[in-house]
Formats: structure tokens, C-alpha cells, sequence
């Protein structure tokens, strides 16, 4: 009897936090639903990187005609008047036209190994074609992403406040964006919050294995992988650290050589004057960087995304919160950087940006209440 009624106390104790978990659950159940909704009421866009991705991915295979198997998927896979976009232009037609042009142009994409064989592995597992296959990875990204958000932020904020932050943020246009497109973007999304997460909960080496793994599917975080290492080595166990940062840079190195990749002016050239300049000149970047650049992604940078960061910085200073602080610091760092190297692609990289953003001042802002209401 005794025993039966201390355990009716304990029950009745710990209702409160069952009932807590209850709710959370509830909410990360209404949001993986909306998350489904906005699927299924989007359709794919199927832009010129799935030419490129079904080439690396039939590359990898092994298919003795890459070029040959790459159009056929596409007839069969894509709409009509979609496929005659994705070789009616001239760069586009000269690659369908081209296998050699073709696989120069795969070189771009075999450098991301991740994405083309992960379709290979869905394709294999089931009934699925490589581009479908693509399609279901960016929706289940997208939906992982989201629930990443929500779990991050509920046990810091409360899970009603974290499930509306999360649902503006997957109901947004440019996490929508990622779903609907047969990229890698969803999927590089997915890994970047996840080592954010474990940086800002101070897991340094998964944060820095996740980090250093995602250079399969983006490149460009070779530089978060060298920011990251150069952030956490004052820390210990440092030959972690150390060991994990030059193991991604070494995988960037060898997928480079792997795919034959031109390198950064040719990549910088193929995106902007389509091959027609070989080795851009300095009036060539300053043309990119002061002309097309300032009237759009800078002037969106400066007035949304930097404001934010910047105001979110301030508050987790004021709240003496380190390791938040740190990863604002390095968020801000990186975008900046990331502009410079790769100016075409920032699109893809405000959607981390934004959300790391997004999740810093929501945390510096509780912490901050959690201070006051302490006086």
C-alpha cells in the first residue's frame, strides 16, 4: 500500500511536465502535418541542375552513356514544356547536343557527391526514378528542418512559441523553395541547423563532424568547416577538433580532384558570362560585386538579414551567453564571407542565415526575460 500510494504522489507531481511533453509532441505532430500540407500543394520546379545532378548521378553508376541516360530520364520524368526550357537556350542546347560539353558541365556537379548518390540509394531501395527520388530528399529535408527548428527552440522558449516560429519559417517563401527544387539546398540546410544546434548546445565535435561531413553536399561550407575549427580549437579535446577540420577539408580536396573541378575563376566565370570569359579580369569581379550585386542580395542583406544578426549579437552580449554569442559572431562572419567567394549563390545561403538569425534572438530575448524576471 505504501508503495502504491507513493507512486500516486509521484504520478501527480510529474503530470505537469508529462503533460509539457504531451503538448510538445502535439505541436511537432501539427507542424510535420503542415509541413505535408505545403508539400503536397507544391509542385517541383525543375530548373537546369537536375540536367546536372542526373549526369553525376548516372556518372557515379558507372552508366557507359551518362549523357545519353540523363536525357532519357529527363524525357520520361519531366513535363513537356519543361524539358523543351532545359534545352531550347544556347548553352542549354549546346549541352544536350554535346556529351563531351555535357560532361564538362557535370564536372560542377560531381563535386556535391552526396546528393547524386543518395538518389542512386533511393532509386536502388525502391521503385522510385532518380528524379523523383531527388524530389522526395529536398521534401523530407525540408520537413526534417523544420521539426529541427521547433525542438531547438522549444526547450529554450516553450513549445507554443516554438511551433509559431517554426511554422512562419517553413511557410516562408524561401524554405518553400527548397522543397520544391531537385537541388541539394534542403538537404545542406538540414546539416548546417544540425551542427548549429550542437554548437550552440556546446558539441563541439558532432557539431564539427556534422560540418565537415556536409562538404559532400555543399562545397562552400568549407568555409564554415574552417571558421568552426578556428572557433572551437582553443577548446578541448583540441586533436578532435583538429583531426575533424582537416578531415573536411581533405574531402573538399579530393572531391575536387575527384570531379575534375576547373576551379574558382572558371566556376565564377561559367555562372556569369557562360563560359565567354576564360580568366575574368578585376574590372570583371568589380562589374559583378559593385553592379549586380548592391541594388539586390547586398541591399536584402543589409536591411533584413544583417539588422537581425547584428541586433540578436547585442542582446545575447548583454545576457553574457558565450556560446551564443560565438555562433551570431561566426553566422555574421560567414555570410560575409561566403558572399565574396561565391556571390551567385546567396539565395541558398539566407535561408541558414536567416533561421540561425532567427533562433539566436529568439534565445539572447529569453535569456534575457529569464534575467530580469531573476531580479
Amino acid at each position: 500500500m505504501f508503495w502504491l500510494h507513493s507512486k500516486f504522489f509521484q504520478l501527480h507531481r510529474d503530470a505537469p511536465a508529462l503533460a509539457d511533453t504531451a503538448s510538445k509532441w502535439r505541436l511537432a505532430i501539427a507542424l510535420l502535418l503542415l509541413c505535408i500540407i505545403h508539400i503536397s500543394m507544391t509542385k517541383s520546379f525543375y530548373n537546369w541542375d537536375l540536367v546536372g545532378y542526373l549526369g553525376a548521378a548516372h556518372t557515379l553508376r558507372g552508366d557507359p552513356d551518362p549523357h545519353r541516360r540523363t536525357y532519357e530520364d529527363l524525357a520520361a520524368g519531366v513535363p513537356p514544356g519543361i524539358m523543351r526550357g532545359l534545352v531550347t537556350s544556347d548553352y542549354r542546347a549546346t549541352i544536350a547536343a554535346s556529351p563531351s560539353e555535357f560532361t564538362a558541365a557535370v564536372r560542377f556537379y560531381l563535386v556535391k557527391p552526396a546528393y547524386p548518390a543518395l538518389m542512386l540509394a533511393v532509386n536502388a531501395a525502391t521503385d522510385l526514378s532518380l528524379i523523383a527520388a531527388s524530389t522526395w530528399i529536398s521534401r523530407l529535408a525540408y520537413i526534417l528542418s523544420a521539426l529541427l527548428l521547433y525542438f531547438w527552440l522549444a526547450g529554450s522558449v516553450g513549445s507554443m512559441l516554438a511551433f509559431l516560429i517554426a511554422v512562419c519559417a517553413a511557410s516562408s517563401e524561401y524554405m518553400l523553395d527548397l522543397a520544391r527544387y531537385n537541388t541539394p539546398d534542403a538537404l545542406a540546410l538540414l546539416f548546417t541547423l544540425s551542427a548549429w544546434w550542437c554548437f550552440e548546445r556546446q558539441r563541439d565535435t558532432a557539431a564539427m563532424a556534422i560540418i565537415a561531413a556536409s562538404v559532400a553536399v555543399r562545397p562552400d561550407n568549407v568555409l564554415l568547416v574552417v571558421l568552426l575549427g578556428w572557433a572551437m580549437f582553443r577548446r578541448e579535446p583540441r586533436w578532435k577538433i583538429g583531426c575533424l577540420a582537416f578531415c573536411g577539408v581533405g574531402l573538399h580536396m579530393l572531391f575536387r580532384w575527384y570531379a575534375d573541378y576547373p576551379g574558382w575563376q572558371a566556376q565564377f566565370a561559367t555562372s556569369f558570362f557562360r563560359g565567354s570569359v576564360a580568366a575574368p579580369s578585376l574590372a570583371d569581379y568589380l562589374n559583378i560585386y559593385l553592379s549586380l550585386f548592391l541594388p539586390t542580395d547586398v541591399e536584402r542583406a543589409l536591411w533584413i538579414f544583417a539588422p537581425l544578426n547584428i541586433a540578436a549579437l547585442v542582446v545575447a552580449r548583454r545576457g553574457a551567453n558565450e556560446r551564443l554569442t560565438q555562433m551570431l559572431e561566426l553566422n555574421l562572419a560567414f555570410t560575409v564571407l561566403h558572399w565574396l567567394v561565391y556571390p551567385g549563390e546567396n539565395e541558398r545561403l539566407l535561408v541558414s542565415a536567416f533561421l540561425v538569425s532567427i533562433v539566436g534572438m529568439t534565445l539572447a530575448a529569453a535569456q534575457k526575460s529569464l534575467d530580469i524576471n531573476r531580479l
